[in-house]
């Protein structure tokens, strides 16, 4: 008996290390996974090192094997371990039905219920999930990922790192390209053609994995990221885990929070050997706007709340020309009329963009790379004040970081907000807390200040690899006198301090230079930087025809409209 390595901890990850568990070929199992060495243990597995490691541990463990969701990673991580002279086995679940006149090629895994019928041919790195079935006679090749429930007929060709959704059926003898992408449910009667992604019953295309530019095709520059497709939004994760700076605002998981229905999310990314691109979008059919009458089959695209991008790191500059035309050519495509974008912060993260940027409002930047006694007298007198008054009233900061008291939480937040009156779309409901709790794990931390035995301050700070930021929170209005909330931010600098990042953005105000805004620059005093926002009109036919179709809609409703100032796309102000 021997050592098996497989790469990936996440779920796909524990379902491979039940099946090597289950067949008793290994003495020993562990994982590997770039969370690693926050991440120790998952079941009754170590995680003994990250992905880079894995020719350390290849004497112990000669044999592994790669459980990762995206398809093309999961591929060429395991081929580059094959290379380094591991060994990777077929992983078949005792309760598979596996044909001995098939064929199926190393790293590959064929979950519990499954069938593969006589004559089959499955290539490297595949899977077959839960309950699926390939016919007799039919191939996958390298990389292809069947999910759970699919019927694949007699005779069916899957071409390479292709994903079947969650319930699909495919008719028999039909040929599936390779990078394809079918929804979850969909029924598939004719051939599908390499790098689209196509949904329904009968399946459409609605989308293609190598958009065009112009004239001229642009495969390689660009793909497109689906976050409702499962191997999508593994694939987008896998590469933002890669970004050295994982700002939270980049995490699929984070820009899903900002839907509304019928939204699409995607991440329109490059990369190469040493760098990236990642722009994260939020697509908006202009379709479901009343005034629009459901005419218009066209979309705006926008950044999540907070900072958008687009990103870049490494050399992802050096191919920045090349990306906006890709982009520019996949916007005309997909009928994007515009574009709005909240830039980051930090200029070295920033792609420049053929847009126009206009600054919104001034934001507070805190610098955390300094002592304590410096960052301490670099506060304005007042904070230092308020906090030592905070100290001596008993006031308790604790940290939470599990969101075990969201109740107390959304309590004070919400008092806040009815406080100052804020506006209806600063008032998250518990789901949206609890999908950040649930999804966004080790990327949020609640900070709690306690006062004679209850919370009366708190907030929730969005945690990056270098840079934290203030995200929602609020003040009981009877603990103003014990001023929790300055001994409260005071913390959350300090521990980010303590804990090796680079900055603490407080954010900015209702307005430009408020009270808010005042408030927080108390705590970094030469810390205002302005936060820009980016407008890019993609069709100017389309603009002009929906600010038209806007201001007719509103004369019939016996309104006159004027486009709020500033506010873009202006048919939605």
């Amino acid at each position: 008996m021997s050592g098996l390595l497989i790469v990936g901890a996440g779920g796909h990850g524990k379902v491979v290390a039940d099946i090597a568990l289950s067949l008793g070929q290994w003495e020993n199992i562990a994982f590997l996974d770039d969370l690693f060495p926050e991440l120790t243990q998952v079941g009754d597995w170590k995680v003994i090192g990250k992905t880079q490691d894995a020719n350390r541990f290849r004497e112990d463990y000669p044999e592994a094997i790669v459980a990762i969701g995206a398809n093309a990673l999961r591929l060429e991580m395991l081929n580059r371990l094959i290379r380094d002279g591991f060994r990777a086995p077929v992983l078949i679940h005792p309760h598979a039905s596996v044909s001995r006149f098939s064929t199926i090629g190393a790293g590959t895994v064929i979950c519990s219920q499954s069938a593969v019928i006589i004559g089959s041919r499955i290539g490297r790195g595949a899977i077959v999930n839960t309950g699926a079935s390939v016919g007799h006679d039919g191939i996958l090749e390298d990389g292809v990922h069947v999910a759970p429930g699919v019927r694949l007929a007699g005779g069916v060709s899957v071409g390479e790192c292709s994903w079947v959704g969650i319930g699909a059926v495919v008719k028999e003898c039909l040929s599936i390209g390779s990078g394809v992408m079918i929804g979850a449910g969909s029924t598939i009667i004719t051939d599908v053609p390499d790098g689209v992604t196509v949904v329904g019953s009968p399946a459409k295309v609605i989308g293609t994995r190598a958009p065009k530019a112009g004239s001229g095709k642009t495969e390689g520059v660009i793909r497109i990221l689906d976050a409702a497709l499962a191997s999508d939004f593994d694939e987008w994760v896998a590469f933002w885990r890669r970004w050295p700076d994982r700002e939270v605002s980049a995490h699929p998981a984070y820009v899903r929070l900002f839907t509304h229905a019928h939204d699409r999310v995607v991440g329109v990314v490059r990369e190469t050997e040493a760098g990236g691109i990642l722009f994260p979008l939020i697509l908006r059919p202009i379709a479901a706007e009343s005034w629009a009458g459901g005419q218009e089959q066209a979309w705006d695209a926008v950044t999540a709340y907070g900072y958008g991008g687009p990103f870049t790191w490494g050399d992802g500059r050096a191919g920045a020309d090349a990306f906006w035309k890709a982009f520019s050519g996949w916007a005309m495509d997909q009928k994007i009329v515009s574009t709005f974008a909240r830039l980051s912060l930090f200029p070295e993260q920033l792609l420049d963009a053929p847009m126009e940027t206009v600054v919104d409002r001034s934001n507070v930047v805190r610098a955390l790379q300094l002592d304590e006694s410096a960052l301490w007298m670099d506060y304005a007198h007042k904070v230092r004040k308020n906090v030592n008054k905070a100290r001596q009233l008993g006031v308790e900061i604790r940290l939470d970081p599990e969101g075990a008291e969201l109740d107390a939480f959304l309590k004070i937040y919400e008092s806040t907000l009815d406080r100052r009156e804020a506006s209806g779309g600063y008032f998250f409901g518990r789901p949206f807390f609890e999908s950040i709790i649930r999804d966004l794990e080790g990327q949020f931390m609640f900070f709690h200040a306690w006062l004679d035995g209850q919370i009366v301050s708190t907030e929730l700070v969005l945690v990056a690899e270098r840079n934290l930021y203030s995200f929602l929170g609020g003040t009981l209005a009877e603990a103003f006198h014990a001023r929790p909330n300055d001994l409260l931010k005071h913390a959350v600098i300090e521990w980010g301090r303590q804990t090796g990042k680079s900055t603490f953005v407080l954010g900015g105000g209702w307005q430009e230079a408020d009270g808010i805004f005042n408030y927080k620059l108390a705590f970094a005093p030469h810390g205002a930087v302005d936060f820009r926002v980016g407008k890019w009109v993609h069709d100017a036919e389309a603009y002009g025809r929906l600010l038209k179709r806007r201001s007719e809609w509103e004369s019939a409703q016996g309104r006159e409209w004027v486009p709020k100032a500033g506010f873009f796309p202006e048919y939605r102000g």
